[in-house]
C-alpha cells in the first residue's frame, strides 16, 4: 500500500497539471476575444475573407459570387505568373550595371570611354562606334544667331553728303532723329549717325527742324510705328 507521502506528491502533481491546462484554456479564450474585438468593424466580423484579393464579404453567397467574377480570376492569373527579380526590373528600366557605368564615364569624359561591346580590332581602327555615345556638335542648335543692325549687316558707311540716306532716320513730323530702339542700330552706329547728321546740318546739306520734302516719298528703311527693339524705359 503506497504511503501517504507518495499519494500527496501525486495529487500535487495532478493538481498542478490541471491548473496549467485551465490557464492555457483561459489564455486561448482571451486571444480569441481580442481577435474578435479587432474584427467587429469588418463585414460579418471578418468571417468571409478572400485571400487572393484580400477583401471581406458580408456572407458566403457574396464570397462565392466574387470568386466567379472576372477580377478575382485575373488576380489568380497574375499570382500564377513568375515574379520578376530586382535585376530584371533594373534592366527593363535601363538602369543596368553597364549602362550606369557608361553614363558616369560619358558625363565625365566622353572621348575617353570605349564601349565594351566593341572588339579590339574595331576599337583600334575606329570604324565602329557606339550609338549611345554623346554626339559632339560644332554649334549649339538652341543658340540664337547674333542680330546685326542695318548698317553693320550691309557694311554701309555714313557720309554727311549722303543726305538721301540720312533723311531716312529723320522724323517726318518733328524733324528729330529717331531713337535707337526704332531704328534698330547698334550703339556705335547710332552714335556715328548723330555725329554725321549734326555735321551735315552744320554744312548746310540738311534742314535743322524739318525733313526735306524731296525725300518724303522715298521707300522707308523701317516702320516708326513698329520699333525693332523694346524701349529701354518700357
Amino acid at each position: 500500500m503506497p504511503s501517504k507521502h507518495c499519494q500527496s506528491n501525486k495529487a500535487r502533481k495532478r493538481k498542478g497539471r490541471d491548473i496549467d491546462e485551465i490557464y492555457n484554456d483561459i489564455q486561448n479564450k482571451k486571444t480569441k476575444v481580442l481577435d474578435a474585438e479587432d474584427r467587429l468593424d469588418l463585414p460579418a466580423d471578418g468571417q468571409f475573407f478572400c485571400k487572393t484579393c484580400e477583401r471581406y464579404f458580408i456572407n458566403q453567397k457574396a464570397l462565392e459570387k466574387h470568386e466567379r467574377s472576372k477580377p478575382h480570376k485575373n488576380q489568380l492569373k497574375r499570382l500564377a505568373e513568375p515574379m520578376y527579380t530586382v535585376e530584371d526590373s533594373l534592366i527593363a528600366a535601363g538602369l543596368g550595371k553597364m549602362i550606369t557605368v557608361f553614363r558616369r564615364l560619358s558625363v565625365l569624359n566622353p572621348t575617353a570611354y570605349i564601349s565594351r561591346s566593341l572588339s579590339t580590332s574595331a576599337t583600334h581602327s575606329g570604324a565602329a562606334s557606339d550609338s549611345d555615345e554623346p554626339i559632339q556638335l560644332d554649334q549649339n542648335p538652341y543658340e540664337k544667331p547674333k542680330r546685326k543692325c542695318l548698317l553693320c549687316e550691309h557694311k554701309i558707311e555714313l557720309d554727311y553728303k549722303n543726305t538721301r540716306l540720312l533723311q531716312q532716320f529723320i522724323s517726318t513730323f518733328s524733324g528729330r532723329v529717331y531713337e535707337r530702339h526704332v531704328t534698330g542700330l547698334c550703339t556705335h552706329q547710332y552714335k556715328q549717325l548723330l555725329e554725321t547728321i549734326a555735321l551735315s546740318r552744320r554744312a548746310g546739306y540738311m534742314p535743322i527742324f524739318v525733313k526735306d520734302p524731296k525725300y518724303l516719298n522715298d521707300p522707308k528703311l523701317f516702320d516708326p510705328l513698329k520699333p525693332r527693339t523694346p524701349h529701354s524705359y518700357a
